[in-house]
């Protein structure tokens, strides 16, 4: 629910200084999308659970410690900037930003998980290899470092939205 709050101010001025920018865009994108695969590949690998060495739920528990506010960020700032689209453009303008975005997110989690489950779909070995790799942070957002300067940016900006924040 914070999320949604941080998202209201930036829409109506508290975040006049973090503009929507493509980079920023992007790079909420790719938390999104990243986040949807791992939460995706913990779902279909959860039937193999007693055959796996680790819990897959677990597994996306350690991930969200790690992970997880920067993805409520990158959403939260979607989401105001969607409304800054509509501001500019008017409602339809809002609603393509949406639907292109969520839609380009769901299109590359698809083909990413298409990817590593092939044909044959979730197999307890390839679970095995992602389970292991969610748990032990080779499935973080750092994976790709070109992101974080940004998602740090937006992480640290939502911060300070926040309410009771404290000048962080």
């Amino acid at each position: 629910m914070s999320g949604l709050l941080v998202a209201a101010a930036l829409a109506f001025g508290a975040g006049a200084a973090l503009e929507v920018t493509p980079a920023r865009t992007e790079a909420a994108g790719y938390a999104i999308t990243h986040s949807l695969v791992v939460r995706n590949l913990v779902k279909n690998c959860g039937k193999f659970g007693d055959k796996l060495p680790r819990d897959p739920a677990a597994a996306l528990d350690a991930w969200r410690v790690k992970n997880a506010e920067h993805v409520l960020a990158a959403e939260s700032y979607l989401v105001a900037a969607r409304i800054a689209v509509e501001k500019k453009g008017g409602a339809q303008a809002g609603e393509d930003f949406h639907a292109q975005t969520h839609g380009l997110f769901l299109e590359q989690a698809n083909r990413t998980l298409n990817d590593i489950f092939g044909a044959a779909g979730p197999q307890p070995g390839i679970c095995e290899r992602w389970i292991e790799a969610i748990a032990g942070g080779q499935a973080d957002l750092n994976w790709q470092p070109k992101y974080m300067p940004l998602l740090d940016e937006l992480r640290e900006f939502e911060r300070a939205l926040r309410p009771g924040a404290t000048g962080r």
